[in-house]
């Protein structure tokens, strides 16, 4: 919706977000809103630009304001309260249904043509006003001269002699039945729709808990269950899927499944270069949702599917796929939440790429120094020192990660390790394992700590982590894989040079480790 006013702009905001898509059944709700802002911005700027003329510029700016009055539908008067003779425009004289302007107008004329029932609050506002030299602002229905009743808004500030005493009155009028028809309107709209206000904020809330669960712990099998089962609690849904799409094989492979109905059964796995409706995002790219009819086929076999694809930038690794037995059509603001519950499922799927097997050195020695389980320690200025820490834990018996910017082979060569996983962190292309991204290295430990009990990690390349990715960021990388590692009872080693970072950064990462001094180690 385009010219939104700041102040709806800012409400809705609030409630979706920065990049906010108002759904479609929301839609006239919204606009009748809109439009009661804009039109009170606009009556305002009218009255404020009125005030600042007296009665005989009124008569001579007639002309000049006669277009942006009839563009607003604004009449505007002045009351001369000596006399009780009041100026107005036509536009006036037609909003009481008069077709021209009446000989002479008063207050008087002004209270016959108030229904019975407004018009003692009206007069009493209107004395008060002039008592107490205030604005006189109200609504009030009137009858017009054809028996019609309208709606009216009215306006007007008191001018002040010198001595204080009010002697002129100068406001606008303007009809507002349509406004008032579409606050009734809102009314009752807002009625049923606060209620379903309330419960998508609610689940558009479960699913930011659920992205942020599987943000800090990107769980392969228990996230997708925990996507499933959310969208199937909250949302207009009978059966969801996850499907991983496996072009090597041609395939589309069933990863999770979760149905309110018996009778869904699904295959381990699909073809991708079939014609089932749910696997349509692969080669499109973009979400599907239709009804199921005889000439559709469709994996989930219920009423209406709506699929999404789930991507990590333009590559459809995965489907998440979702269907209704009663075939009822799915509310809009419900197709985006579920899009977003699939932005929230590649993560996963990251997580299964980024996934290591935890093995063992064959050769065995004797382990030449103990560290406490459930700590990340800190080597300072001395790289050499915390690799011969880490292969002798590997050496000893624990299963190892290795994360390094030195060359793997060089690693493996120096320290005897065989078997060990050593990744290089870097952005070339190799043949070697390679590893970049912070939120990678995050989730590639997550996932090696949960499969190995006292594991030992290596992280070398604190300071390309900082230069890359910033301090703020990689501070939180350090606390989540603080929590990490004690959960886990494993052991993290981070070396770190001093004089490659501010003193103020060397006192933070500090408060995240345990710096470890020790002497002379054996050399493997």
């Amino acid at each position: 919706m385009d010219d939104v006013h700041s102040l709806l702009k800012h409400q809705l905001t609030s409630i979706f977000g920065d990049n906010f898509r108002i759904p479609k059944e929301w839609q006239k709700f919204v606009i009748a809103v809109n439009n009661v802002y804009r039109e009170f911005d606009t009556d305002r700027q009218m009255l404020e630009y009125s005030l600042e003329l007296n009665s005989k510029q009124l008569r001579e700016s007639e002309g000049r304001l006669a277009h942006a009055l009839d563009a607003a539908e604004l009449g505007i008067w002045s009351l001369d309260t000596k006399t009780g003779k009041i100026w107005r425009s036509l536009r006036h004289d037609h909003i009481f249904g008069y077709r021209v302007l009446l000989p002479e107008w008063s207050y008087q004329i002004f209270l016959d043509h108030v229904l019975p029932e407004d018009r003692k609050g009206v007069d009493e506002e209107f004395g008060q006003a002039l008592t107490t030299r205030r604005e006189w602002n109200f609504d009030c229905r009137i009858r017009r001269t054809n028996g019609d009743v309208r709606w009216i808004w009215m306006q007007g500030k008191p001018r002040l002699s010198d001595q204080g005493e009010v002697v002129q009155m100068v406001g606008l009028v303007k009809d507002i039945t349509e406004r008032k028809l579409a606050e009734e309107e809102v009314n009752v709209l807002s009625k049923n729709e606060s209620k379903m206000l309330i419960q998508k904020i609610r689940q558009v809330n479960n699913m930011a808990k659920v992205r942020e669960t599987l943000r800090m712990n990107p769980q392969v099998t228990g996230g997708m269950e925990m996507i499933l089962g959310s969208c199937l609690k909250d949302l207009e849904v009978d059966v969801g899927a996850i499907f991983r799409v496996d072009r090597e094989k041609n395939t589309a492979k069933l990863q999770a499944c979760k149905s309110k109905l018996e009778s869904i059964k699904i295959a381990d796995s699909y073809p991708l270069d079939s014609d089932y409706a749910e696997l349509e995002p692969v080669s499109s790219g973009r979400k599907v949702s239709k009804a199921i009819t005889q000439n559709v086929h469709s994996i989930l076999g219920t009423g209406n599917i709506h699929s999404f694809p789930i991507r990590s930038g333009k590559t459809v690794y995965g489907i998440l796929a979702f269907g209704s037995e009663k075939g009822l059509e799915i509310a809009e603001v419900d197709l985006a939440i579920l899009e977003l519950y699939a932005e929230t499922t590649s993560p996963i799927f990251e997580a299964q790429r980024l996934s290591v097997t935890p093995v063992k050195e064959s050769k065995r020695l004797t382990r030449k120094f103990e560290l406490e389980v459930g700590e990340l320690y800190l080597v300072k200025n001395d790289v050499d020192k915390a690799f011969r820490i880490f292969a002798d834990n590997v050496l000893s018996g624990s299963a190892g990660l290795c994360i390094t910017r030195q060359y793997p082979i060089k690693v493996r060569k120096r320290y005897g390790l065989e078997k060990t996983t050593i990744i290089w962190l870097t952005q070339e292309q190799s043949q070697e394992k390679t590893i970049h991204s912070i939120q990678d290295i995050a989730i590639l430990i997550s996932n090696f700590l949960g499969k190995a009990k006292h594991a030992v990690v290596m992280l070398d390349g604190v300071e390309y982590l900082i230069t890359n990715y910033g301090f703020d960021s990689f501070v939180r990388f350090l606390q989540q894989m603080n929590n990490r590692v004690a959960q886990n009872e494993a052991i993290l080693i981070a070396p770190v040079y001093e004089k490659a970072l501010e003193e103020r950064y060397i006192k933070l990462v500090e408060r995240e480790t345990t710096p470890l001094t020790i002497g002379e180690l054996p050399n493997f």
